[in-house]
């Protein structure tokens, strides 16, 4: 009774009075801030933007805020993770050095945070606030500590010392609060002068902290089946290692089946789920079709304190058909004698838009139809409203989903009579005595077309086949015995489950695809939605020789599965096109391949596609590590496979927070390659394909520097293909040299340049170069031009040191505040690089004393040998080498130039548009 007394008059004194007519009282709420919740930043620069937590058991963990940002913040999705008794260095991203932060975490559990020092800055052990770099004892003495006792002169120090989390904290979920004040220990902020929280740009940012330890306690409940991990192991009692995943298997009894798995997960789970607003465990259904083979990963943030993982059995459905794949009671051919209820059309509604309806042929002669050409577009979470159309009611009806894509619909009912979470049998007008909304109906009474279902929001992205049958009062998908007679019928058609956005990927080899006007196309499309497509040459003297566009689903897997089509692909024709809004009913890819004829301007002479396998680091041959020196950009280099890797066709290179300060002292580590001693040239066309994410302090490049570097920076020169700084919308392109950057003449001529750019996106990024000129392009339209001088004077004072052998550099680097902003070292930075390729004009010489590419009067020819294991491969002359398997998935595609063997398993390959059969 006192502890509530205390309570209540902590919660009184910490309440916010109200004077009005009614002289109410309002008592603060769990976990208040001292203004609106929803306030805006007032301060014209300030920003709380990251916080994060270093420890040493679970490492490094941030979380940034979501746009735009207030003023308070809190966090529900991500939860921290900790130990009883850890170091922990809490940081703070803001966009000024000035303010001082604060860390409280309730302890006690009681929705406020109390937050007590003493005269000395020492911390209580009851007390909720554990960490703070600035705090005075008496409020504007200018006499302050942080908290750890050390008496603080410099009062602008925002991040707080380490601290150590109780070790006899008990394990649970926690609210953890970060706040940026100044002087002031004030949890909920400080107010009521001139120097508060709101004025002085300050913020508030709540989380949920999990407190655990090495292991968390498993176990399971189930009637009817029982659950158990997948090597048979009991799930009673199970110590499993803390955040690891769980790989479990379901057994239902006989004449049971799988309708779900529920995962209960946290603390006191017999308890209240929420705790002042805090959830202490929370749930999570996984349906039985996203199973495989009856087993599924639990994901590691389900493994998290303890667990209960229970399995939800129903009784399987008597009677009904299986076997045969999408199983029929009746021949195919059957005939359709009685026409009275002949379905012509389903109407569908999808909660707020307009009726739609599939049409189903007037000519229909069986009593089975599939209609490959029918789709329904549906999204995940869809509450749709069902009618059959029919000629004559007296028919009851039936639609079914194969959710798993077995090849068979799988009715499951629960015990009330209604479509359990993973039956396929989705939706119904009657069966024994009620509707699929478990509505009582007579038998007698007249027929209802209309029915409802839910698209499960769990549902994935893809092709389903879908199964309309009309009936007498039962559920086997396959027909009644007296389906015929009684004139009902079976129609099969699909669901399209798509998202709002569908995946777009591009390929192009000796070219680029671009939306209308050379812009840049976007990497996800709107579903149903036309999209306008050029193909593009690298230069003139291309022909096109292959274009396709496949849509769909798994577009390298299988076309069909279970019959039921994933994919489709056509050929447009035309370099200029359109993608016609039917056909954007899924992810999209693009294919178009240019071969140069004997008039092409230019042929390639290097490339790198970055196709090898995932977590590979680039070619050898044709990359070197950049060092780590001085410089801005290499300031941080490190031979870490974590900031340069090959990955789903892109060459990643990162900067993120170092993982061990310890062996290397410096805050974030950073990626870059070059073909120095590897690649060089002199004149040519460079192009590349690059995506870099915008983030203050961002400084990714493209760059070309000689390899002859012995006159020193910038004499010897340097040219950008592209760079971007921050989260700038632009891309610069520059050289730099005694001329530009010692003597000042960066403007005769113009020697930099930059456009804007959509940097949610790839653009491709060429430089054309010869003895007179560089010419930069975004997406293939000119944004600057850098000329030779005619000056005498001003080639002798370096203003073109151009006319030597160069290499390229590829790099995510992050700013110094010279010009890209100070790095965000909680940030993790990256560029993907699509591929990269440089072109010589025929005859065009290297300043080394080689020949680029020798003189070529016809197109280069290739012969392909089969070899054991494999084929093998010659060239004339260098050229690029794509070979597909029949579903258009690249096997191999690189630059050969001599010749090459290719290791292929027995079965049919297209090698640069050449089918090819190995035996």
């Amino acid at each position: 009774m006192i502890k509530n007394l205390s309570l209540l008059l902590k919660k009184f004194l910490l309440g916010v009075f109200c004077l009005s007519a009614f002289s109410t009282v309002l008592f603060a709420e769990d976990y208040s801030v001292a203004f609106d919740k929803s306030q805006d930043y007032t301060h014209a620069t300030r920003r709380l933007t990251a916080v994060s937590l270093k420890g040493s058991s679970d490492g490094d963990q941030a979380v940034s805020f979501p746009e735009p940002l207030k003023v308070y913040t809190y966090i529900s999705d991500k939860i921290f993770t900790l130990r009883p008794g850890e170091v922990v260095t809490p940081d703070f991203s803001f966009t000024e050095d000035w303010m001082h932060g604060y860390v409280y975490l309730d302890k006690g559990h009681d929705g406020v945070f109390d937050a007590a020092f003493d005269s000395l800055g020492r911390i209580p052990a009851e007390s909720d606030i554990i960490a703070f770099s600035y705090a005075e004892s008496a409020t504007g003495s200018g006499n302050g500590f942080n908290s750890a006792g050390v008496a603080v002169s410099n009062l602008n120090v925002l991040d707080p010392p380490a601290f150590t989390l109780p070790t006899n904290l008990p394990y649970g979920f926690y609210l953890m609060r970060f706040k940026v004040d100044w002087a002031s220990i004030d949890p909920a902020g400080r107010m009521g002068d001139d120097n508060n929280i709101l004025r002085n740009g300050g913020a508030i940012c709540d989380v949920v902290v999990n407190v655990h330890g090495d292991v968390c306690t498993v176990n399971s409940a189930a009637v009817n089946g029982c659950v158990v991990a997948a090597d048979g192991t009991a799930l009673d009692g199970l110590q499993h290692q803390f955040g690891e995943p769980l790989t479990i298997k379901a057994l239902p009894d006989e004449g049971y089946l799988l309708d779900a798995i529920r995962i209960k997960y946290g603390y006191n789970l017999q308890g209240d789920s929420l705790l002042h607003g805090v959830p202490q465990y929370r749930e999570k259904v996984i349906p039985a079709y996203l199973m495989q083979n009856g087993e599924f990963t639990i994901d590691s943030e389900y493994l998290a304190g303890e667990i209960v993982i229970e399995g939800i059995f129903e009784k399987q459905a008597d009677d009904i058909s299986n076997g045969e794949q999408y199983a029929l009671s009746f021949d195919t051919a059957t005939e359709l004698t009685n026409t009275t209820y002949r379905l012509q059309r389903m109407n569908y509604t999808p909660a707020g838009l307009s009726s739609k309806a599939v049409l189903f042929p007037s000519d229909i002669k069986t009593v089975y139809t599939n209609m490959q050409s029918g789709e329904v577009l549906l999204s995940p979470g869809t509450s749709v409203l069902l009618s059959a159309g029919v000629a004559s009611e007296g028919l009851h009806y039936y639609l079914y989903i194969d959710l798993n894509n077995d090849g068979c619909f799988t009715p499951l009912l629960n015990g009330s009579g209604t479509p359990a979470c993973s039956s396929e049998l989705v939706a119904f007008t009657y069966y024994n005595g009620v509707n699929s909304d478990g509505e009582t109906k007579a038998a007698d009474e007249p027929k209802n077309r209309f029915m409802r279902f839910v698209l499960s929001d769990k549902l994935p992205s893809g092709i389903y086949r879908v199964r309309l049958k009309s009936d007498n009062n039962n559920i086997d998908p396959a027909g009644s015995e007296q389906i015929v007679g009684n004139g009902g019928m079976i129609i099969d058609f699909y669901l399209n489950v798509t998202k709002e956005k569908n995946n777009l990927s591009l390929y192009a080899m000796h070219g680029n695809i671009y939306g209308g006007n050379n812009t840049a196309l976007p990497l996800t499309l709107s579903s149903r939605q036309p999209i306008d497509i050029v193909a593009v040459p690298v230069a003139s003297g291309y022909k096109l020789n292959e274009l396709k566009v496949r849509h769909g689903y798994n577009l390298d897997g299988p076309q069909f599965v279970n019959g039921n089509r994933q994919w489709n692909e056509y050929e447009p024709g035309v370099a200029t096109f359109t993608i016609p809004a039917e056909r954007v009913n899924g992810d999209v890819r693009i294919y178009a391949d240019f071969l140069p004829t004997a008039d092409a301007e230019y042929y390639l002479v290097f490339s790198d596609e970055f196709n090898t396998k995932d977590g590979s680091q680039p070619i050898d041959d044709k990359w070197m590590r950049c060092q780590r020196m001085g410089a801005t950009w290499n300031r941080w280099l490190s031979d870490s496979k974590e900031v340069v890797y090959i990955e789903n066709g892109n060459l990643v290179t990162r900067a993120i927070p170092n993982p061990d300060t310890q062996i290397d002292n410096v805050p974030m580590i950073t990626g870059g390659i070059k073909t120095m001693n590897r690649f060089g040239f002199t004149y040519g066309r460079v192009e590349c394909r690059l995506l870099s994410n915008p983030w203050v302090g961002n400084f990714p490049a493209l760059w070309m520097m000689p390899e002859d570097q012995s006159a020193g920076w910038p004499d010897c020169g340097e040219i950008d293909i592209f760079e971007t700084i921050d989260a700038q919308e632009r891309s610069w392109h520059t050289v730099h040299s005694n001329w530009t950057y010692d003597l000042g003449h960066s403007n005769n001529p113009t020697s930099s340049f930059n456009t804007a750019v959509n940097l949610d996106r790839y653009h491709t990024y060429a430089l054309e170069w010869d003895e007179t000129s560089l010419v930069w392009y975004v997406d293939g339209v000119e944004v600057g031009r850098y000329s030779k001088s005619t000056n005498q004077s001003y080639l002798n004072q370096g203003q073109w040191p151009f006319d030597k052998h160069f290499h390229l550099i590829l790099n995510q680097s992050v700013g110094n505040g010279s010009w890209a902003a100070n790095a965000d070292v909680t940030h993790t930075y990256e560029t993907l690089f699509d591929w990269v390729r440089v072109y010589q004009k025929n005859g065009m010489k290297n300043t080394n004393g080689t020949v680029g590419v020798e003189d070529v009067t016809e197109v280069p020819e290739m012969n392909i040998r089969i070899v054991d294991g494999g084929v093998g491969i010659t060239v004339s002359s260098p050229m690029q080498v794509v070979t597909c398997d029949l579903s258009g998935r690249i096997i191999y595609n690189s630059f050969v130039e001599n010749s090459v063997v290719i290791e292929l398993a027995q079965g049919v390959y297209v090698i640069n548009g050449m089918k090819l059969i190995v035996r």
